[in-house]
């Protein structure tokens, strides 16, 4: 799955939990600036911490793909990639 940061999010490629990355054509700043105002997390260098309700949200309102997506948040959490309620998200350059 793939988060878009612009003024606001999209994903892409929702059919792939196997990864989860975000990619933004916005300078660090308006990134900062666009989770801080959407309130779906926070920028942090080379990643994103972002709200798992807030991804979640984005996805298909199927009970399959949320059953999925909940896994891949557990992986996530196996690996140390969950803090709270966020997920660390990888910021592609």
């Amino acid at each position: 799955m793939k988060v878009i940061i612009g003024q606001s999010l999209t994903v892409e490629d929702t059919d792939d939990l196997r990864r989860l990355s975000a990619t933004s054509s916005l300078s660090p700043e308006e990134i900062s600036s666009a989770l801080d105002e959407s309130g779906a997390g926070t920028y942090a260098g080379d990643h994103c911490w972002l709200y798992v309700a807030a991804l979640r949200a984005l996805g298909p309102d199927e009970d399959r793909w949320r059953t999925e997506f909940d896994r891949m948040i557990a992986y996530a959490a196996s690996r140390g990639w969950v803090a709270g309620d966020c997920v660390r998200v990888h910021l592609e350059s």
